[in-house]
């Protein structure tokens, strides 16, 4: 069919083959045209493709066959065997459901989602109870041993470690410790293996006796590590222990504090020195120095007095205005360059110190050009290396190949 046939004419013939069974896409090939200009062909004679087919009983093989597996399912087919026979996947299936019969979907679903909740709860139940019969069967087991192994006074040599273990527990009355101590295991392991056979052990008396041992012997005059190694316990386990089972417990370490606070004070009243006395003591003389003085054996004196303080401020500005040089009230005053360049900020005094600083730097810079070595420049001028490398300048330092300042 040539492109410039009429419209009309085209439309008709469409409508015939539609009338025959074609689909979209096979009257597209025909006719050299989209799916979609055959879609505008139907709209254009009045009606939709799909209104048309119900209408006019047109069906191609898609929706043919997925009006077919509808019937099916809502006839009670699974839609396994369904997706079998049409060779579909189970998702597709759904789909075309979903698609045609929207409600029957829900419906649908719902029904399956209880089914399958319902299956669950069902094997749920049949696993706990094969889950009792199988825990009974065990328990059945381990009495019938207990009775074997209690027939047998002494065990044979062969016996199992659970077996000893057992016996240890009901014939002779041992407590989860010493059970422990004697197969080299923890408490904890041991209260497991016993309680598989169904036996407890009140571990509440057991530690009750324990703590009272514990107390006793640290009465007696044993140490905390001591304990530590006697009972098997962390020492977090024996000073909790010690703690709450002792009034007013003082810790080992709070008591070597306190031995050593003693010998402190004793060495002091004897004569020796702050450095004699942190030779024999694990603390720096500092430490030893203050806490004498917060135990009140020594007084400190107040070297600087506010009126002295005055006098020497005065002193500096005083200096400061006369014109002398930095280095002059430095060595006279005793002090640095930075408590200069405060006490001049505050009286007022900026420009005279800035015309006295240019003056140092200007003086360094002659004593580098004689020659002045890197120590005397340092011990002049009571400046730091990265000091007097701003003074003189990267430039002037490479020319003169400064060797001590690189």
């Amino acid at each position: 069919m040539a492109l410039s046939q009429k419209k009309p004419e085209r439309d008709a013939l469409l409508l015939a083959d539609a009338k025959n069974g074609q689909t979209p896409a096979q009257l597209a090939i025909k006719y050299k045209i989209s799916v979609g200009a055959v879609s505008a062909a139907f709209k254009r004679m009045g009606f939709s493709r799909v209104g048309y087919r119900k209408e006019n009983g047109i069906m191609g093989i898609k929706p043919q066959r997925n009006a077919e597996i509808v019937a099916a399912i809502k006839n009670g087919e699974s839609i396994q065997n369904i997706a079998l026979c049409y060779a579909i996947d189970e998702e597709g299936i759904r789909a075309i459901l979903r698609k045609y019969e929207p409600l029957f979907y829900k419906k649908l679903k719902k029904e399956l989602e209880r089914k399958r909740l319902k299956a669950r709860k069902e094997a749920k139940h049949a696993t706990a109870a094969q889950k009792k019969a199988i825990e009974a069967a065990e328990i059945a087991a381990r009495k019938a041993e207990i009775a074997a192994i209690l027939k047998h006074n002494p065990l044979p040599a062969g016996a199992s470690r659970n077996a000893r273990i057992v016996a240890l527990a009901i014939k002779n009355k041992h407590t989860l410790a010493e059970i422990g101590k004697r197969f080299n295991i923890t408490r904890e392991r041991a209260r497991q293996i016993l309680k598989r056979y169904g036996i407890h052990i009140k571990r509440i008396s057991e530690t009750t006796e324990r703590n009272i041992s514990i107390c006793a012997d640290y009465k007696n005059g044993l140490t905390q590590v001591q304990l530590e190694a006697k009972y098997n316990l962390s020492h977090q386990a024996v000073y909790d222990i010690l703690k709450t089972e002792i009034k007013d417990f003082v810790p080992d370490y709070k008591k070597q504090k306190q031995k050593i606070k003693q010998f402190i004070v004793k060495s002091f009243l004897a004569g020796h020195s702050y450095e004699k006395i942190a030779e024999s003591v694990p603390y720096h003389k500092y430490y030893v120095r203050e806490l004498l003085i917060e135990l009140g054996y020594v007084k400190v004196k107040l070297s600087i007095r506010p009126d002295v303080v005055a006098r020497r401020r005065k002193q500096i500005a005083e200096n400061i205005k006369a014109g002398k040089s930095l280095l002059y009230i430095g060595k006279t005053q005793k002090v640095c360059y930075l408590i200069m360049y405060q006490i001049a900020i505050k009286e007022g005094l900026r420009e005279e110190y800035n015309a006295l600083h240019r003056e140092r730097d200007n003086a360094l810079r002659k004593d580098f050009v004689k020659g002045m070595s890197m120590e005397d420049t340092l011990k002049k001028y009571k400046l730091s290396l990265h000091t007097v490398k701003l003074i003189i300048g990267k430039t002037r330092m490479k020319q003169a190949n400064y060797k001590d300042m690189q």
